[in-house]
């Protein structure tokens, strides 16, 4: 008796449509696909005498056809949303026909029950194996972007002339923008997507977690050069110091402070505009000296700040502390 209860709940599926009927069905736009077919369109194309008359065959026979694979994709992509509402709506129909009818006929509860409770893991299943979820709209979306990539460069080419853009190449760009529009393309995209993002954050981790500096590299950075990268810092903090406590109405010490936070690849703090005060001193300074210690890793980087900072026109006069 369940058994049969169980297929009424099923057969009173409501079907919800998550877009209009189009005002022109794929069908139609099939239909229309008659008057062009491939062989028959690329021999008139050859025979045509003139440029214009190619170009009318090519175009008229090019829009025929992405017309046709838009209606075919739109009609596809309606039905990924509409199926899983209607097997959705359908298994909860039957599990609330099963609720009710325990009610009423206390005797069948248990075959009820084990049927509903059948129904309810099959809902899960489907739920989890195929594509009518919240993957559905992932797919959708790569698939709209990947079509709208291939539509745009075959408007582009329409604008040329049949000797850069012959009808051979828009039956491959047909075939290329049908392709767009499958869910075996889309799954491509997301994953090369993925792939990309997947090597750019191992790439960043190897950079900054791996790949750090080493207690070999420290050790042989521990030598005469970085000391007196050092004593550097301090000798450009201590003329902007200097030259504040002077009362000097210029500011080269100050500003050539703050070229030397870059080279560390440092920014004023959050709120300065200029490094102006001793407290704006004094907050750099400790910038730079906190990113001293893991600016580099090996003695190439070293001897690379080194001429950098020889090259630059503001530390001239603080060059001799440099190795």
């Amino acid at each position: 008796m369940a058994i049969a209860l169980g297929a009424v709940g099923l057969s009173g599926c409501t079907s919800l449509r998550g877009a209009p009927e189009p005002i022109f069905p794929a069908d139609a736009a099939l239909k229309v696909l008659e008057a062009y077919p491939v062989p028959g369109t690329v021999t008139k194309y050859r025979e045509a005498k003139t440029e214009a008359a190619k170009r009318t065959i090519r175009d008229e026979f090019l829009f025929a056809y992405l017309n046709a694979i838009d209606a075919q994709y739109y009609r596809f992509r309606s039905r990924l949303g509409q199926d899983n509402r209607e097997l959705s709506i359908g298994f909860d129909t039957a599990v609330l026909g099963f609720s009710a009818l325990g009610t009423i006929a206390k005797r069948s509860a248990d075959e009820l029950a084990a049927v509903s409770g059948a129904f309810i893991g099959t809902q899960s299943s489907i739920d989890k194996n195929l594509y009518f979820d919240q993957t559905a709209a992932a797919l959708i979306a790569a698939m709209d972007a990947e079509r709208y990539k291939v539509r745009t460069g075959i408007i582009r080419k329409i604008g040329t002339d049949v000797a850069s853009y012959p009808i051979t190449s828009a039956l491959s760009d047909i075939t290329e923008y049908q392709a767009a529009g499958t869910i075996d393309h889309a799954v491509t995209i997301i994953t090369d997507e993925a792939v990309k993002e997947r090597v750019a954050a191992k790439s960043e981790y190897d950079q900054k977690v791996r790949f750090a500096c080493t207690p070999e590299q420290v050790r042989q950075l521990s030598g005469g050069k970085t000391s007196k990268i050092g004593d550097f810092n301090f000798e450009v903090a201590s003329a902007a110091r200097a030259e504040l406590d002077s009362g000097s109405s210029t500011f080269a010490a100050r500003n050539a402070l703050e070229t030397l936070a870059k080279y560390y690849g440092l920014s004023l703090p959050q709120g300065t505009t200029a490094i102006r005060s001793v407290q704006d001193i004094d907050r750099v300074d400790l910038l730079i000296n906190n990113s001293f210690g893991s600016a580099f890793c090996t003695m190439q980087e070293v001897d690379d700040l080194i001429a950098k900072l020889k090259a630059e026109p503001s530390f001239a006069i603080h060059k001799s502390k440099l190795p």
